[in-house]
């Protein structure tokens, strides 16, 4: 029986280009795959949402879920959880979207009274950056809302988890909330975002101060932590509006800290009111 001579070198060369076609053949399936479905999608998915989902045949569907619209067709959200927007905070992420692009869609629905358009549901600081650059489409990613209720559940939802929203925020928000007869006692406004009915009295109180601390508040509304408020709306029995102003300005300065509120309000209460003196009168004697 002949033996055969086992040749290592040309076994390995046999395996190096085996594996070059094998990989040859990866890539070619690969490209294949791109150039079939670009938006990683397959064409029957994209129909599908299409068709059914009443999507404008002008939208570029980027990932499933994720559009690609006309920033004019995505009006704001009637129910937002967040009111306020810092200009700085707009100035920032104008400039990170010039540099960067948008890096993460904004939750948004269909409009369900407006067919062809959309409500965005947060990402609001994204859509005023894009418009102060001058775009014309926003990426959004669809939700399933279906009313005002659900607006305002996902948009605060989202804020939480972000924390970025605000006492003053939150007040603001639940006063439209029972203006508009979609919530009604502070019950059911606490099984609606999960909070404690405390939080909730003492959150809906900050919409008892003044106008011009509100102002104050307005401007600056993260400075100002929901205990802080609160001490507020309670010293406005012991205190002038134009000292309340003051004191919230100094609060907004980081000037004043809670502890100072507190120790302010306590002093205030507890100071008794100074005895008037005594004066002497005179009485005309009668003989």
């Amino acid at each position: 029986m002949t033996k055969r001579k086992f040749d290592m070198s040309a076994r390995a060369v046999g395996f190096m280009e085996s594996a070059d076609k094998s990989s040859d053949t990866r890539w070619a399936k690969a490209e294949q795959i791109v150039s079939a479905k670009p938006s990683g999608l397959p064409p029957s998915a994209v129909t599908v949402l299409e068709e059914g989902r009443g999507l404008s045949s002008t939208v570029e569907i980027l990932a499933l879920d994720v559009l690609s619209v006309e920033i004019t067709k995505v009006r704001d959200n009637p129910r937002n959880a967040r009111k306020l927007y810092d200009p700085a905070v707009v100035n920032q992420r104008a400039t990170s979207i010039r540099l960067d692009g948008q890096m993460t869609p904004a939750p948004a629905c269909l409009d369900w009274e407006n067919p062809g358009s959309y409500i965005l549901i947060g990402g609001h600081y994204r859509k005023k950056a894009l418009l102060q650059n001058g775009a014309t489409h926003i990426q959004i990613k669809l939700l399933p809302a279906k009313n005002n209720f659900d607006l305002y559940r996902l948009s605060y939802a989202e804020n939480d988890e972000r924390q970025s929203g605000t006492p003053l925020d939150d007040a603001l928000s639940w006063q439209e909330l029972q203006a508009a007869g979609e919530v009604g006692t502070q019950d059911e406004i606490a099984a609606l975002v999960g909070k404690p009915r405390t939080t909730i009295n003492k959150t809906l109180a900050l919409l008892n101060l003044s106008p011009g601390i509100l102002s104050v508040l307005k401007e600056t509304p993260d400075k100002f932590t929901l205990t802080a408020g609160y001490e507020l709306s309670l010293m406005t029995s012991g205190f002038s509006e134009t000292e309340l102003i003051a004191i919230a300005q100094k609060v907004a300065a980081g000037d004043f800290s809670t502890r100072d509120l507190i120790r302010l309000r306590e002093a205030r209460k507890t100071k008794t009111p100074r005895k008037q003196k005594e004066i002497s009168r005179q009485h005309k004697i009668v003989m």
